[in-house]
């Protein structure tokens, strides 16, 4: 698909005018001068997005004639630009597939101090949060689920507006607070 660039002033300054590319800033890639937005990012938003030049100054308050000249600079690099983006993807995937998520990263270290601890003392340590993440996680075996059930009504009378205790509360049923009271 060939991106088609409305016409700019011929009077607006030039890309080169606009367009930077510095190694420490943004990984070097070709960006707006004196911000962090860079060409790709306005031409994922006029070309996938299909928002207007107009659009994209207001949502980055950019002028016109940065949108225009990164456009047009794009429009010239578009080839060098894709290629990079997905050298980008790529890499994502890459890390993605050779470590576990954060959120598992944590659950199995909540799992390996759960059995190096009493763990109805430090489950009533951990935020509601944390507690979500190891619940959602394949490494929160029944009988901490349980425990988790148990300090629940503790939490609840702590705050009982959390929007994490809530939570807790709606993943472990109302038999949690039943079997307390």
């Amino acid at each position: 698909m060939s991106i088609d660039i409305p016409h700019a002033d011929p009077r607006a300054p030039s890309s080169s005018d606009h367009i930077v590319s510095t190694p420490e800033t943004m990984g070097g890639k070709p960006r707006i001068a004196g911000r962090r937005i860079t060409v790709e990012n306005i031409a994922v938003s006029y070309e996938d997005e299909r928002k207007t030049p107009e659009q994209i100054a207001a949502a980055y308050d950019l002028t016109l004639g940065q949108v225009y000249a990164a456009l047009d600079y794009y429009k010239n690099h578009k080839d060098e630009i894709r290629v990079r983006q997905q050298e980008g993807l790529e890499l994502a995937e890459r890390l993605r597939a050779g470590q576990p998520f954060l959120e598992e990263n944590a659950a199995a270290k909540i799992r390996a101090k759960l059995a190096s601890v009493d763990p109805s003392g430090y489950i009533a340590t951990l935020s509601s949060a944390t507690i979500l993440v190891y619940l959602q996680s394949d490494l929160c075996p029944a009988e901490h689920r349980e425990l988790i059930r148990t300090d629940l009504p503790r939490r609840l009378a702590a705050n009982p507006t959390d929007p994490d205790t809530l939570e807790l509360q709606a993943r472990l049923g109302s038999s949690a607070l039943e079997r307390q009271s």
